[in-house]
């Protein structure tokens, strides 16, 4: 019996002291290839996380930004001021033309599709003071942008005489632009890429309404366009008789 006794003693504190000698190391390399692999995928699912959150945040600022965009030419349009068929005289060669014409050309050396529009509204937007409802010449133009890319800037030259003169205080309404494109209808639906009203191809009339199209171009390459046609509360319509 006191053997027996001494023998489990001794096996004992064999295995007692086996449990003393920590990890081998074939458990320490599985414990690090399961922490590994765990750290990777978390890893990946933040990543996966965070770039679906920066893509969404970013189409989010887009959309508003162009929304509003179109919200400011939509409301200008609205409130266009032409000359009417019987104050309108057709320019001579030594006449200016006509400050209140609607004139719109697609811009040139440009590898994108720009197109400047010019004509005259009620909403004059005066910087830090109130707006009037006076009439003003108001023009919309893509600009360079210094960080790279293209902006579309709103002059409001509240005179009513002056001709386009691109001018760097502009007030930006949109970066990141790739495209923008006005389509002009005539009174019986025909529709034209450029117009002007002091033209005699055009009959010295306006068009009866104006096609938007913006397309914003983000840094990730993702192409988001907005399309919207404005219906023109005043127009002048096209004479088969001359003017004068």
């Amino acid at each position: 019996m006191l053997l027996k006794f001494k023998l489990n003693k001794q096996t004992k504190n064999h295995i007692s002291n086996k449990h003393k000698n920590g990890f081998t190391l074939i458990e320490v390399l599985i414990s690090i290839s399961i922490f590994a692999i765990m750290a990777t995928t978390l890893y990946s699912s933040f990543n996966l996380i965070s770039s679906k959150s920066d893509y969404i945040t970013l189409r989010t600022n887009n959309t508003v930004m162009a929304k509003n965009c179109i919200w400011q030419i939509t409301e200008d349009l609205s409130s266009v001021y032409v000359t009417s068929s019987y104050q309108y005289r057709p320019p001579e060669n030594s006449e200016r033309s006509d400050p209140y014409k609607i004139f719109s050309e697609i811009e040139s050396g440009r590898d994108s599709e720009f197109h400047t529009l010019f004509f005259a509204s009620m909403r004059h937007i005066a910087i830090n003071k109130k707006s009037e409802d006076k009439i003003t010449n108001i023009t919309y133009y893509v600009d360079d942008d210094p960080d790279g890319g293209f902006l579309l800037k709103r002059r409001d030259a509240p005179d009513g005489k002056k001709e386009f003169l691109e001018k760097k205080p502009d007030p930006v309404l949109c970066k990141n632009i790739k495209s923008i494109k006005f389509t002009f209808f005539d009174n019986k639906g025909d529709t034209s890429d450029f117009w002007d009203s002091d033209s005699e191809g055009f009959g010295y009339s306006t068009p009866s309404a104006v096609g938007i199209k913006l397309e914003l171009q983000s840094r990730l390459s993702t192409v988001y366009s907005f399309e919207t046609t404005v219906e023109l509360k005043s127009i002048r319509h096209k004479k088969d008789q001359s003017y004068k």
